[in-house]
C-alpha cells in the first residue's frame, strides 16, 4: 500500500481575511496507486470564502 503525506493549502484573495483551515480531512486508500481525499470547508462568516484548495502529495519515503 502506498503511504504518503497530503497537504491542503488554502488561498485567499485579501490579506487579513484568510479562511480557516479545512476540517474533518480524511484519506481513503482506493488501491495501491489511488486515494480519495475529502474535507469540509469552514463556514466562518468573518473570513473570505475559499477560492480553491491545492492538494499535493509526497511519498513518505521520499527524501
Amino acid at each position: 500500500m502506498l503511504a504518503f503525506a497530503a497537504l491542503l493549502a488554502v488561498h485567499a484573495g485579501l490579506a487579513g481575511s484568510i479562511p480557516s483551515a479545512p476540517e474533518n480531512i480524511t484519506v481513503t486508500f482506493l488501491s495501491p496507486t489511488a486515494v480519495r481525499v475529502s474535507w469540509q470547508t469552514s463556514m466562518d462568516p468573518h473570513t473570505m470564502p475559499v477560492d480553491k484548495y491545492d492538494v499535493t502529495y509526497k511519498p513518505t519515503d521520499a527524501r
